[in-house]
């Protein structure tokens, strides 16, 4: 509620969903609790969500991005249920009525620029969490990048020897912080506003969410 108002008060044109807004537990190979959501229910709460968002950014341009919880289902499938992987039907963007809603669908493995500023999930680096997230990224590509997955709100900054500055973004994420599988953890709520210029500079304000409050 707190991201969708912020984008209400500074006119947002683009709408970026960077991965794992939905989780797919039930098609998840871990260990899982038979009491806790079936795939229906989470195809129906997420359909809900994207509706909302459209009614409440009918000008934005959304984009979808899959992330790794995402590529549970289809991986799901591909171990599972083979035989119905290439039908259109079982394809987790038709599943979700994305064209409908007219919201674009990205795979995990697509590289998005948004100007000079490189877009990843955040999965596509193995191995890439760590104390300092924002750094990791910065060892791993050694360009401008922003990404999610890690849910910690961190930003890296290198000045190169020709002066020019490379600025990583690990942005938090906006799901339920304790999760049974990691009860204890360091993430944060938040999200990123990315301001791109016509020469393809950007400004990037990574932001926290803390006690309700925008930090």
């Amino acid at each position: 509620t707190i991201a969708l108002e912020y984008g209400k008060k500074h006119n947002v044109n683009t709408i970026y969903l960077n991965g794992d807004i939905m989780d797919c537990y039930a098609a998840s190979f871990h260990e899982k609790d038979p009491r806790k959501r079936d795939m229906s229910s989470e195809f129906e709460v997420a359909r809900n969500f994207l509706q909302t968002l459209v009614k409440q950014f009918p000008k934005c341009k959304i984009f979808y991005k899959a992330g790794n919880h995402e590529m549970r289902w289809e991986r799901y499938l591909r171990v599972k249920a083979p035989i119905i992987l290439d039908t259109e039907e079982f394809r987790l963007n038709v599943l979700l009525r994305l064209r409908e809603l007219g919201i674009e669908w990205i795979e995990n493995t697509q590289l998005v620029k948004a100007g000079k500023l490189n877009i990843l999930h955040g999965n596509e680096y193995k191995g890439g969490g760590g104390i300092n997230v924002a750094r990791t990224l910065w060892l791993r590509a050694g360009d401008n990048v922003i990404a999610g997955d890690k849910h910690k709100t961190q930003t890296g900054l290198k000045t190169k020897a020709d002066k020019t500055i490379v600025g990583t973004w690990s942005v938090g994420c906006m799901c339920e912080l304790n999760p049974d599988y990691m009860s204890f953890n360091e993430w944060n709520l938040g999200f990123a506003h990315i301001l791109i210029s016509p020469d393809g500079n950007f400004e990037v304000k990574n932001y926290s969410i803390i006690n309700g409050k925008i930090c």
